[in-house]
This record gives structure tokens, C-alpha cells and sequence, in this order.
């Protein structure tokens, strides 16, 4: 049985599909936006004004703002690149420093839990010589001196 040809799914290739994405993502825009700023300017010249110098005035500001702010954009790239090759930069560095904190962190976590330990431990020796020694102290307190109550 031969399948017809229209049935047949073609696998798509890594290259066509990066074409298809480059053409709707990055030229169809552009293309759009020069369509937008060729209609703008053709209404200029073409309105129907008796005034010629508005229409002159009009076309000559447009071309004035395409004018700035191309080379304003082409002039703030190196400012831009700079700003991505620093974020590159402090992702890097956080990527070198995780590490040795998280080792941190768990060091001090280890180091307090070793102190919690050894200070309830040591209080419990306090405690238990405080017990041991009650009786000895209430013997022992026969030698403090009395204070005198009419002294006060």
C-alpha cells in the first residue's frame, strides 16, 4: 500500500524553523515599522493643504526625529552593551560565590547547633552542682556576716 504523498508529515529542520522565527520575530516588524514611518511621511506630502509650507514644515519635522534618534540609538549601543557584558559579569561572580556561602552557611550552621549542644550541657552541670551543693552553702552561710537591721 503506498501512502499519498499529501498524508506524509514532514519534519521540520532546525534551519527552517529558525528562518520562519527570524521572519515573523525580527524582519516583519522592521518591515512594518518602515511602512508605518513611509505612510506617515507620504500623508505629509500629500495632504491637501493650501499652505505648502505646513506640508513642508510637517515632512521636515518627521525627518528631523529619524534624524536624532537613529544616531542617539546607534550612539547609546556602546552604553548598552557595556551595561549587558556587566550583568554577564555579576552573574558570573554570583555563580563563583554561591558556592563558598552555602559552605559558609552550613559551617555556621553546624557551628551553632555544636554551641546549643555544649551550652545546654554546661548548663546542666551548673544545675546539677547547684543541687549537690544547696546544702553545703545553707551550712556555709552560717559564716556571712549579719547585717544589722538598725544600722539602716
Amino acid at each position: 500500500m503506498v501512502v499519498p504523498e499529501s498524508k506524509i508529515q514532514r519534519h521540520e529542520t532546525g534551519k527552517t524553523i529558525h528562518q520562519r522565527e527570524t521572519r515573523w520575530q525580527i524582519v516583519v516588524p522592521f518591515l512594518g515599522g518602515v511602512a508605518v514611518i513611509g505612510a506617515v511621511f507620504g500623508i505629509a506630502a500629500m495632504m491637501n493643504d493650501p499652505f505648502a509650507m505646513q506640508r513642508v514644515s510637517i515632512v521636515a519635522d518627521c525627518m528631523f526625529s529619524a534624524m536624532i534618534l537613529c544616531p542617539m540609538v546607534i550612539c547609546m549601543f556602546p552604553v548598552y552593551l557595556l551595561m549587558v557584558v556587566m550583568m554577564y559579569g555579576m552573574n558570573k561572580l554570583h555563580q563563583g560565590t554561591e558556592a563558598p556561602l552555602q559552605r559558609l552557611e552550613t559551617m555556621t550552621e553546624t557551628m551553632a547547633q555544636r554551641v546549643e549542644t555544649v551550652t545546654k550541657d554546661v548548663n546542666q552541670r551548673v544545675v546539677n552542682a547547684n543541687v549537690r551543693l544547696a546544702q553545703l552553702l545553707r551550712w556555709l552561710s552560717v559564716f556571712n556576716p549579719q547585717e544589722d537591721s538598725r544600722a539602716k
